[in-house]
């Protein structure tokens, strides 16, 4: 599911944990804006790589096409235009830490989840701002005892991998055991959160 395009000062080949990670701070702040930085050259070993903005794109439209209903998009409270992703970007060339400690603090918060080891289910449904987590806070109501709270995250985070786990297992097998798209997996995370985006966009960047 690698995907990538041509970035200005410096190129660089785009992995897939990279391409989730941006595609997490999109979601978190930038409403389809500010990608530049996690755009970069087609790699020559797999020329089926395409930008961010066409994945999203594809994803989009399929889910308009399948369900004849439009997606939705959430800003954060600390959302910031693309011109303050530029200025920083170039302020900073060649220190990532210090670009991203800058970052607001849902762009953080979302770049750092996309980087996270979820070998622990319920740290899958703890990330607020995902679809994963707005569905598990609707399903499972908050009782007092933290213990029981988190056997319950684990159990319905584990149940949630499943169902996904499965789903791309289905996709691949319908497409005779090749790789699918990184845009399939979002429509099917569009189909869960009722077209939200911003949710779906987190959802594929966790998973």
């Amino acid at each position: 599911m690698g995907d990538g395009q041509q970035s200005e000062p410096e190129t660089r080949v785009i992995t897939r944990r990279n391409f989730i990670k941006g595609a997490a701070v999109l979601a978190a702040v930038t409403a389809l804006g500010g990608i530049k930085w996690w755009e970069s050259s087609v790699s020559p070993e797999n020329q089926n790589q395409r930008t961010i903005e066409k994945i999203i794109s594809e994803g989009v439209t399929k889910y308009n096409e399948k369900t004849g209903k439009k997606v939705s998009y959430r800003r954060t409270s600390d959302f910031k235009p693309d011109s303050y992703y530029d200025e920083l970007i170039l302020k900073n060339l060649g220190d990532k830490d210090k670009i991203i400690n800058e970052f607001p603090f849902s762009a953080k918060d979302a770049y750092l989840s996309a980087d996270s080891n979820f070998d622990n289910y319920a740290a899958i449904v703890s990330q607020v701002g995902s679809g994963f987590y707005t569905r598990f806070e609707r399903e499972n109501p908050f009782g007092n005892n933290a213990n029981e709270t988190y056997k319950k995250r684990m159990a319905v985070g584990e149940k949630y991998f499943a169902e996904v786990k499965q789903n791309i297992e289905n996709l691949v097998s319908a497409n005779e055991n090749k790789p699918i798209s990184a845009s399939q997996v979002l429509e099917y995370f569009l189909e869960k959160n009722q077209g939200s985006l911003d949710e779906s966009i987190y959802d594929t960047a966790i998973f």
